[in-house]
C-alpha cells in the first residue's frame, strides 16, 4: 500500500481520513490555525477543511475527498484510512478552497 500511496508521477482521487490507533479520526492544525487531514495537505497548504477559530466542522469524521493521493507523505502512511472515492458510505466533507 504504500507504493501506492507515496511517491506516484499519477494522483489519483480519493477518499480519506487520518485515524489513530483506536480508529479515531484524527487532524493536524496548522501554527495559523488551519485544520489539515493530513501531513501532505498541511505541508503543502492546499485543501484546509476548517480552522479552530471558526470550531470543528461539522462532518469533521468523515473522510474526505482528495486529489492528491499517490503524493501522500510517508508519516502518513500507517493512519491514513483511504477508500474509493466512487463508492460512498460516508458523506465526503466539503473542501475549504478547491
Amino acid at each position: 500500500r504504500y507504493q501506492e500511496m507515496c511517491g506516484k508521477q499519477i494522483k489519483e482521487t480519493r477518499r480519506c481520513r487520518t485515524v489513530d490507533y483506536d480508529g479515531h479520526a484524527r487532524h493536524l492544525i496548522s501554527s495559523d490555525g488551519t485544520i489539515y487531514n493530513c501531513h501532505h495537505l498541511l505541508y503543502k497548504e492546499k485543501h484546509p477543511i476548517g480552522h479552530i477559530d471558526n470550531g470543528w466542522p461539522e462532518n469533521i469524521l468523515d473522510p474526505i475527498v482528495c486529489g492528491e493521493y499517490g503524493h501522500c507523505n510517508p508519516c502518513d502512511f500507517r493512519d491514513m484510512e483511504v477508500l474509493p472515492a466512487d463508492s460512498s458510505i460516508y458523506k465526503p466533507v466539503s473542501l475549504i478552497n478547491t
